[in-house]
């Protein structure tokens, strides 16, 4: 079940509803009375429905960027918006920070570089601050990760303030400006990929399924207070 909401009452394509379109879907989970149960979620931002698949294999494989965001290493579940929830509430995966690595130079990995520098930017580790005491006890090689499955080696690091820019990782001896080191992100500033990333990890199993017709929405479960009334649902 949907309801739809488009603010600027036109009768447009479903495939393109404009940024100031929502969409409420009510999620039944099939069972009989007493045991059903439903979820709500309310879609908003780019509502315009995943394309059909070609007919035709088409490459879509783009190379990361060295120092682009490349992976969620864990979340850490303390609140950091109140969009979602409330003090009194848990906290979904949207209200979380999230350990990002950056991507690293793998020659084993071919193919033409992601150009999209405006949604998908790389950090500059050359001026990043270098991580303190004050950010944690320690700090994780990205150079390390990339190959943690060879050498089951996850690249933490004790801080050293007092090594500053002569700090190297303690494994492969890297200095830490060229290993580069993962970022705590909050989720409203992971980048278009990373939040598609934290979703795949950590959103409920219904929300996946509605994030694969309309990928690029920001999806939001409702809260009891906010539910739509049954007789103000379309079929």
């Amino acid at each position: 079940q949907h309801q739809k909401n488009n603010k600027n009452n036109n009768d447009e394509d479903d495939r393109s509803l404009s940024s100031s379109s929502t969409l409420m879907f009510e999620i039944y989970d099939g069972l009989p009375r007493p045991h059903a149960h439903s979820k709500y979620y309310r879609l908003e931002g780019n509502l315009t429905e995943a394309p059909k698949a070609s007919a035709v294999y088409v490459e879509s494989f783009r190379k990361k960027r060295i120092g682009q965001p490349d992976d969620i290493v864990q979340a850490n579940k303390k609140m950091t918006t109140t969009t979602t929830t409330t003090p009194d509430t848990d906290t979904t995966y949207q209200d979380w920070t999230f350990e990002v690595v950056p991507a690293v130079d793998d020659p084993n990995v071919q193919g033409p570089l992601d150009d999209d520098v405006v949604n998908e930017p790389a950090w500059n580790y050359n001026t990043l601050p270098l991580p303190t005491s004050g950010d944690g006890s320690s700090w994780r090689c990205a150079k390390c990760y990339a190959t943690r499955f060879q050498t089951m080696n996850f690249g933490i690091n004790t801080v050293t303030n007092d090594e500053g820019e002569r700090t190297c990782c303690s494994t492969c001896r890297t200095p830490i400006r060229q290993a580069m080191w993962s970022q705590w992100v909050s989720f409203p500033d992971l980048t278009p990929r990373m939040k598609r990333r934290a979703r795949i990890m950590y959103a409920h199993k219904y929300e996946l399924l509605l994030s694969t017709l309309y990928p690029r929405a920001d999806i939001h479960q409702v809260v009891e207070e906010e539910r739509p009334t049954t007789s103000s649902l379309s079929f």
